[in-house]
């Protein structure tokens, strides 16, 4: 079973696919990013992904941290000012070493990849494939789901055995009883007006019809937030989002997204522009190969153009600005 993959947020770039996450002091607009992330998302090995890092030559290599775990045994590649600390070893650092270190791994024991400086207190995210801007990584086994409670065995109940012809013989007796007792004497008319087990409704108890729009209604799924437009829109985030100068799609209408055309953005805005993706509890912003790009500003942190076609995951507080013309700033619900 693979690990789970866990960050924290900050300035560095996170890749993370079905067998490798990497940590790296990238741009997501440069080359090195767009060749290993292709790499990375395919399950590509690690012999692969360090040749497409070195390919614009070793000088150019940033700082970077790599965690294989495709199988028990992974394996580990730092270099620069990036560590990696394995419980129960020496953590491992490469800032004197002119390429990069590499170790073997138990991909059962959890490690963490992490940028210089980056606190171990900020919150912990999944993600499962994907790219998102980083400073530490935590790679680790899958916790154990919590053992259900032992049942108790049913209490086995002792059962009477009565025939069929005992049953019917006692209630027949009783009710010929019963109703011989309550039988008025007939008068000399010989009509009788009422019956004493006669019942009649009190009108307290009758039932009375309730109408559909008298019921309670359902309380509303909670959202995972909304989008703040800089034209002074807001968008509920109930469903994907595709905003453009005239957004279309040909999804089926049950998975069909929220298609949000942007007044007055001229031929800067492209007509499916950028699209915002929900999956789970988690928000996604993607470039949809626009003409003038998009970009994402995280809370402090710096500001980056987003490769086309590239899931880039947001926390409340990041704005996004497409072509420069029009921004959205996502607020958690």
């Amino acid at each position: 079973m693979a690990p789970e993959v866990r960050y924290t947020p900050g300035t560095w770039t996170c890749l993370v696919g079905p067998s490798i996450c990497l940590l790296a002091d990238w741009a997501p607009d440069s080359g090195v990013f767009a060749r290993c992330w292709s790499l990375v998302r395919d399950g590509a090995s690690v012999e692969d992904v360090l040749d497409a890092v070195v390919r614009d030559g070793l000088r150019a290599v940033g700082d970077f941290a790599l965690a294989s775990f495709g199988s028990r045994q992974g394996q580990l590649v730092v270099r620069g000012k990036a560590a990696i600390e394995v419980a129960g070893a020496e953590a491992l650092h490469a800032v004197d070493v002119s390429t990069w270190l590499e170790r073997p791994w138990d991909a059962t024991v959890t490690a963490v990849l992490s940028a210089p400086g980056v606190s171990a207190d900020g919150p912990e995210l999944p993600l499962v494939t994907g790219v998102a801007l980083a400073g530490r990584i935590v790679v680790g086994p899958v916790p154990a789901p919590e053992a259900a409670a032992p049942v108790e065995p049913a209490k086995e109940e002792h059962v009477v055995e009565e025939t069929y012809e005992d049953i019917f013989a006692q209630r027949e007796s009783a009710d010929v009883t019963r109703y011989r007792a309550a039988i008025p004497p007939v008068p000399q008319t010989g009509v009788i007006a009422s019956v004493p087990w006669e019942q009649k409704a009190e009108p307290s108890k009758v039932a009375s019809t309730v109408r559909r729009d008298q019921l309670p209604s359902a309380s509303p799924r909670s959202k995972p937030g909304v989008l703040r437009l800089s034209t002074g829109d807001v968008i509920a985030l109930d469903r994907d989002v595709i905003l453009g100068r005239a957004p279309t799609s040909t999804e089926k209408p049950a998975a069909k997204p929220n298609l949000v055309q942007l007044p007055h953005a001229g031929d800067d805005i492209s007509r499916n522009h950028v699209r915002v993706h929900i999956e789970g509890a988690s928000v996604f912003v993607t470039d949809l190969g626009s003409t003038n790009g998009t970009a994402v500003t995280p809370p402090g942190g710096p500001r980056t153009v987003l490769s086309p076609n590239v899931p880039v995951e947001i926390v409340a507080g990041t704005v996004v600005g497409l072509a420069d013309v029009v921004t959205f700033r996502f607020e958690a619900g």
